[in-house]
């Protein structure tokens, strides 16, 4: 009887020996790499833990779901060609993943950081310049959309870039982008005529309608799968000042606003230059239910008849409703936002129907319940929004999967449910109960033929949904993935984001 015992415990402790050896010899090879990294570029480009710009970039992320993650070391680039090397010095270990962070407001953990592992850092690359033309903006992918406004505003010029001041370029344009012009304009990342890339191999080129068209196409919503872009060119358009703000209400007008966005999507006289984010709001630490509408009109026009529906309901509690520039819109909403804390967004596409968002917003309600219960403290919003135009002009495709002859715009609702938390140990509740709002939502949907594939790829929730699938273009994205990657780093090595396979 004992020599058995005596065996299964050898056994035992010769697989601890085992992995005890192998995770020592991961974390040599780690600050080995670490180590090439920073003997291969100039002085200051790899920050190590306890460094100060190390903290300061895992602080700098929106959210703590990547806040706390922790990288072996942060590799910090200042060109395309320091990107470059940086690629090719990791491909030479095929067995070290890697993050690739532009602004960080990615929600999903994992998705721009990484624990144990290498962080590419791109927020040393935030040039922002008008070029000869002065049509086209040329931003590098560490820039935030602040940045931008702030060039373009003086100007009187614009682009349907990030609603929130901080927001990330390289993120927002490579998932698609929904801005302030989105029903005029469609997705940020139609405007987009050339884009610097990083292939996998180190080579650095330019993709447009002229020159690796199938690249240009798949990297417009198509995410991190087939390089890194190091810069992005923009055809910006002319406007001056527009109006708008935010409105806070009381619950108690939740049905007149869920009666105004079904009349506002319903209306048989669109107006593109009209945008509405209507959230409804749930903050646990004061037991607040609240109704916040972000109203936006692209000319300097005071309530403009489109955005009546909205702008009459009473009581309301606070109002900025004003005429201001771009930044002062976007700087606002920055000032609004829920950072430092966990978090998970989530999304599902709608047809509008008289009776559809009444039964979301009851399915929300109860999902909150879920989500705070066990006198957990939550703030969580449901917001309503409209999907922008599909390409105006085969020039502008992108890889979203609207043809140009639908109107999404017109036809259909986004709908996002965002959940913020601070003790990472109420994650799983609250995550569970998001998963299961989305679940009866979408039956809901179905159940009214109201249902539609589409998931935002800025919106999606890692835990259990697939946006690129929703598209209709996966297949089309995985041929692209293998003739610019086709010994897989961007699937293989950068395990964060969404995976073509």
């Amino acid at each position: 009887m004992l020599l058995p015992l005596f065996r299964t415990l050898c056994v035992i402790c010769l697989l601890v020996i085992f992995h005890a050896h192998k995770a020592a010899a991961a974390a040599a090879n780690l600050n080995s790499i670490c180590s090439t990294l920073a003997s291969r570029l100039p002085n200051n480009r790899v920050a190590l833990p306890r460094n100060e710009a190390y903290n300061v970039s895992t602080s700098s992320y929106a959210y703590a779901n990547q806040q706390t993650q922790r990288p072996s070391c942060i590799v910090q680039p200042a060109s395309a060609t320091e990107v470059s090397l940086v690629i090719k010095l990791l491909r030479q270990s095929p067995n070290t993943p890697f993050a690739v962070r532009s602004g960080g407001h990615a929600t999903n953990r994992g998705f721009s950081n990484i624990d144990g592992s290498v962080t590419i850092d791109l927020t040393a690359l935030r040039a922002v310049r008008v070029l000869k033309d002065g049509v086209t903006v040329s931003i590098d992918t560490g820039a935030s959309w602040g940045d931008v406004y702030r060039v373009l505003d003086p100007r009187r010029r614009s682009l349907n870039g990030g609603r929130a001041s901080n927001v990330g370029i390289g993120g927002f344009l490579s998932g698609g982008g929904i801005g302030f012009f989105a029903l005029k304009y469609g997705f940020g990342c139609d405007a987009v005529t050339n884009v610097q890339v990083v292939l996998a191999n180190g080579d650095i080129i330019e993709a447009n309608n002229k020159s690796h068209k199938d690249l240009f196409v798949a990297l417009k919503g198509g995410q991190n799968n087939f390089g890194i872009v190091t810069r992005w060119d923009v055809t910006t358009v002319p406007q001056g000042n527009v109006w708008g703000g935010s409105v806070v209400y009381l619950n108690t007008t939740t049905a007149a606003q869920l009666n105004a966005f079904t009349r506002w999507k319903s209306s048989k006289n669109f107006d593109p230059a009209s945008s509405v984010e209507q959230s409804h709001v749930y903050i646990g630490s004061i037991n607040q239910w609240l109704v916040a509408s972000l109203l936006f009109y692209s000319e300097p026009t005071p309530f403009p008849k489109d955005l009546k529906g909205f702008t009459d309901i009473q009581p309301q509690l606070d109002s900025s409703l004003r005429i201001t520039n771009v930044s002062g819109m976007a700087d606002e909403i920055q000032s609004q936002s829920t950072p430092n804390q966990y978090t998970i967004f989530s999304t599902l596409t709608i047809a509008i129907s008289p009776t559809i968002l009444r039964k979301i917003h009851s399915l929300w309600v109860s999902s909150v319940q879920k989500q705070s219960a066990n006198n957990i403290a939550i703030t969580s919003s449901l917001t309503l929004q409209s999907i922008p135009s599909p390409p105006s002009s085969p020039s502008r495709q992108n890889s979203l999967g609207f043809p140009s002859a639908s109107t999404p715009q017109k036809d259909l609702v986004l709908v996002l449910l965002s959940s913020f938390w601070e003790d990472p140990a109420h994650g799983p509740q609250v995550e569970a109960a998001v998963q299961w709002f989305i679940t009866e939502a979408e039956k809901t949907a179905r159940r009214e033929g109201v249902y539609h594939k589409f998931q935002y790829p800025n919106y999606a929730a890692a835990q259990f949904q697939d946006p690129l699938r929703s598209t209709g273009r996966l297949e089309e994205l995985r041929k692209v993935a293998k003739r610019y990657d086709p010994t897989g780093v961007f699937q293989r090595q950068v395990r964060g984001g969404w995976k073509l396979f």
